[in-house]
């Protein structure tokens, strides 16, 4: 800790640790980068998670569009506060908690799919919501006057980065056809990939946005903000989207069931069955679109499932109600003997 003296109309001014700022804790330190900011935030929305959760949502009393309403308005901003310089870093435990959410919001097992759940909702990753708004933010940073002192901590922070990128070796470059992923630097990675003007890089390469990065006076400064953010919103979109159904289809389980319920993956758009509004927990609307989400989402108890839980062999799963062939979801509703009489009066 530095040993000179500071002071302010005579009086000593301490040197601290960290300090919080606009509600953001800044370590003068080296190390992991925000993480006192970062573990309050994510106490403070497990809190609230817990909160809404016995308003109704854990027992299925609130609807789902209710249910999304709150989540957006209690939970999810305190994972986003700050997001547009916190993020550098990748952050999984608030990943975990807008999926136990989410399952919370559909009634389905904990053991449900993440990727499922945020296909029925029509949720981005918080990751590409992150990275929306890194971008976002950078698109006015480069509308900023010159002597404003956030574009003078950019442009002080870019000539930093280009002089280390200089000075690096091994440094790998940043290709436009490297996929859609969010690209992170490894933990062992130098001090050029962990920048914030790096990440920017990365963001802008990913989501086909290169030609921004290389001349921002000519594409960004030049249009308006809505403009650009419009631009940004639709280029995460289709990365999430991208992304969704190759985890899809990465998943037998769920390209099982999507095959035939959700075929091709789209957008990410909430699925309309779900804006039914029901009469509480016990209502037999809220019932029956609780077993057609965990339909929908391989979480049911057909013995599919329950099978692939415990290690059972897939030829062993047996319908449990006629015994013939394997119990699941296309046996269920097209081929069941159990179910024929229910079959014929719902045609």
């Amino acid at each position: 800790m530095p040993t000179s003296a500071l002071t302010l109309g005579g009086v000593p001014i301490p040197w601290v640790h960290s300090y919080k700022y606009l509600g953001v804790e800044l370590r003068g330190a080296p190390g992991r980068p925000f993480h006192a900011f970062r573990c309050r935030m994510l106490s403070a929305a497990q809190s609230a998670a817990g909160q809404i959760a016995a308003m109704g949502m854990h027992s299925g009393k609130l609807p789902v569009p209710l249910g999304v309403q709150v989540y957006q308005a209690l939970v999810r901003p305190l994972l986003e506060y700050a997001a547009e310089v916190v993020s550098v870093q990748p952050w999984p435990a608030a990943e975990r908690v807008q999926s136990r959410v989410a399952k919370r919001i559909l009634q389905c097992p904990w053991r449900a799919s993440t990727v499922a759940c945020r296909g029925e909702l029509g949720w981005m990753t918080l990751e590409g919501r992150w990275q929306q708004l890194r971008v976002s933010f950078w698109g006015r940073l480069q509308r900023m006057d010159a002597d404003r002192p956030a574009r003078r901590v950019y442009d002080e922070s870019l000539a930093e980065f280009h002089r280390r990128a200089a000075e690096a070796e091994g440094v790998p470059a940043v290709r436009p056809e490297d996929g859609w992923t969010v690209q992170r630097p490894k933990s062992n990675a130098g001090t050029v990939a962990n920048l914030w003007c790096a990440q920017l890089q990365r963001d802008l390469y990913t989501l086909g946005l290169a030609a921004c990065w290389e001349r921002p006076a000519e594409l960004v400064a030049a249009v308006e903000q809505s403009a650009w953010k419009s631009r940004c919103h639709k280029a995460v979109e289709a990365r999430e989207a991208a992304l969704w159904a190759a985890e899809v289809r990465a998943r037998p389980a769920l390209q099982r069931v999507y095959a035939s319920l959700k075929t091709p993956p789209g957008p990410l758009r909430r699925e309309a069955y779900l804006e039914i509004p029901h009469g509480g927990w016990n209502d037999r609307v809220r019932v029956g679109r609780c077993a057609v989400t965990q339909l929908r989402t391989a979480s049911s108890r057909l013995h599919i499932v329950t099978g692939e839980w415990s290690g059972l062999e897939e030829a062993r799963r047996h319908c449990r109600m006629c015994g013939n062939g394997v119990e699941d979801e296309a046996h269920l509703l097209l081929r069941c003997g159990a179910f024929a009489a229910d079959r014929v009066q719902l045609a």
